[in-house]
């Protein structure tokens, strides 16, 4: 599958700060590089192994339900409000996308190709940790062409934030 993360400022000093964080420019360069992914496997205890790493079974909810229209969809993920070190997995139809990233104010960028989703998709946020100020926080930015969605998405140590992408 095609699906591209774009990690930005990952080496810059993540400073509190209360306003939700500023959008870069329609017309500014996002750099994405391929991101490969594993394949997925359930453990017998019901917990998922991907890339050397277990994850826990959780209780999971959906937040929100989006309508995909557009060719391709693009998802930036912030942390919400202040920046306390929160730290996440993502997880598309049970398939790893990205491990244990940090939030920041600078976004996460994934872009879905309409054509390698399913009719109705669910993206997981899976919470590495609390942060300094529990429970883990979002702010997940979804474009799907002309249309901008913000989505709060709150996870712990025993449940995910689902959004589910459903294909029009």
């Amino acid at each position: 599958m095609g699906f591209l993360v774009a990690l930005k400022g990952c080496a810059a000093k993540a400073t509190p700060k209360p306003a939700p964080p500023a959008l870069p420019k329609r017309d500014s360069f996002v750099p994405t590089t391929e991101f490969s992914r594993e394949t997925v496997k359930t453990a017998p205890n019901k917990s998922i192994v991907a890339q050397g790493i277990r994850y826990e079974k959780r209780n999971t909810s959906v937040l929100k339900t989006i309508e995909v229209e557009s060719n391709t969809v693009k998802i930036d993920l912030y942390d919400n409000g202040e920046i306390d070190g929160d730290s996440i997995s993502l997880f598309l139809n049970g398939k790893l996308l990205l491990a244990r990233q940090k939030l920041t104010t600078a976004p996460i960028t994934l872009r879905l190709p309409k054509d390698e989703l399913q009719e109705e998709n669910d993206l997981v946020m899976y919470a590495e940790n609390l942060g300094s100020i529990p429970p883990n926080t979002a702010l997940m930015v979804v474009t799907d062409g002309s249309k901008r969605y913000e989505v709060r998405i709150t996870s712990d140590l025993q449940k995910n934030g689902t959004i589910r992408f459903v294909k029009k």
